[in-house]
């Protein structure tokens, strides 16, 4: 069982040190599989046994899915947001599409500048009306909510571990990035546990008009149609605006911030 702890983050200060450790019967912690999605944890005369959320069922509707794109499997993310993560092959980039299957616990109100962006009025997170298809992309997290990495710091930490067939996931890591071969385990982490590759395609903003690049790029007669789903996703780190599509940029392994109900 993996376990991270850190001083409390704020956006007037920098990151302090996390520390880390994965806890096992050398701690005296004892981890036993129950059934598929139910564990026993524990520690000396503590025991608690966790069920974990069954998503088995949850599966992209007819019509949400394009030619180049694959689906990962679903997120319940910690906001209460539900997610489809899904792999576009042949742009080798990643999307998170808002599960509109199920009662959704936001309400949104579109952007003044055009209705194709919506923002969520409770979680923050901000969303694109596909042209294409009757999906809504996810585009946007508040900076704010990211920086103090608090229940509405986006879906990058939720992946959906448990419905992820194989090495389904590493392979298609591997295709975006092959220099992390031999590196990362089916889940895309590292061998201690305390990294993970990043898929965090949106972008952290602060205003309502710095997602209005996106409508920009989707819209642009300049932009090529067979890149325009790369008009949704940012490289931050790489200092990108959109679409992403000039470098190929890989993604970076980000270190969790974990809380508990985020593994």
């Amino acid at each position: 069982m993996h376990f991270a702890y850190y001083e409390d983050l704020a956006e007037w200060k920098d990151e302090s040190p996390v520390t880390h450790v994965v806890l096992d019967m050398a701690h005296g912690v004892a981890v036993e599989k129950l059934d598929r999605l139910q564990y026993r944890i524990s520690y000396r005369d503590k025991t608690v046994v966790f069920a974990l959320n069954d998503l088995s069922g949850a599966m992209p509707p007819p019509g949400v899915l394009g030619p180049d794109e694959k689906y990962i499997g679903p997120i319940f993310d910690d906001s209460a947001i539900r997610f489809f993560l899904i792999y576009n092959s042949r742009l080798r980039i990643f999307h998170y599409i808002l599960d509109e299957t199920v009662e959704i616990a936001d309400q949104f109100s579109p952007a003044t500048a055009t209705d194709r962006i919506l923002i969520a009025h409770r979680t923050g997170f901000a969303f694109y009306r596909d042209h294409r298809l009757e999906r809504k992309i996810l585009i946007g997290v508040f900076e704010g909510n990211a920086r103090v990495n608090n229940y509405f710091d986006g879906p990058f930490d939720q992946l959906p571990d448990n419905f992820i067939e194989g090495d389904t996931l590493r392979d298609i890591i591997l295709e975006v990035d092959p220099s992390l071969r031999g590196k990362i385990d089916r889940l895309g982490g590292s061998a201690d546990g305390a990294d993970r590759f990043l898929i965090s395609p949106y972008m952290h903003y602060r205003q309502e008009s710095d997602l209005l690049v996106f409508d920009r790029c989707a819209t642009s007669r300049k932009i090529d149609a067979s890149v325009y789903y790369a008009c949704f996703v940012v490289d931050e780190e790489a200092g990108d605006d959109v679409p992403r599509r000039s470098r190929n940029t890989p993604a970076t392994k980000h270190r969790h911030h974990a809380r508990a109900a985020d593994h």
